[in-house]
């Protein structure tokens, strides 16, 4: 069985578009921030794998995938969520060979969050090749 997040945390740290405003702050299986750190540090990206389906023939998974796009401010998280959309809208790098932008972005505040950060969220459905 393939690896959908460790591919697409890959995928995501080769992509200098992303990484000139995360740097190294891109956290996969991740809902909530890890601690320490704090929007003033710079942008953060978190994304969590949601449930999928694998085809009839099983040679291919769909996974789904939310994202947390963070910033100092929302303009700064909308900045981001834009970077994130035209980094991975229709991307391919095997085994994935397709992301679709599923659930386009809204800036929020989550009441269940450890804390009153504004965050654009985001899903995106990403294709695999299971060999």
């Amino acid at each position: 069985m393939i690896n959908p997040p460790a591919i697409l945390k890959e995928f995501l740290d080769d992509q200098s578009a992303i990484t000139a405003l995360t740097s190294t702050r891109i956290q996969g299986e991740r809902r909530w921030p890890l601690p320490g750190y704090k929007p003033s540090d710079g942008p953060l990206l978190l994304f969590q794998q949601q449930p999928g389906n694998l085809d009839y023939s099983s040679k291919h998974l769909m996974v789904y995938f939310r994202f947390r796009c963070y910033g100092a401010n929302e303009l700064t998280a909308n900045t981001l969520y834009g970077v994130l959309v035209d980094t991975l809208q229709d991307a391919t790098s095997d085994p994935m060979y397709k992301a679709v932008l599923a659930l386009p972005g809204m800036t929020q505040r989550d009441p269940d969050a450890p804390n009153d950060w504004a965050f654009v969220s985001c899903v995106f459905r990403c294709h695999f090749r299971m060999s």
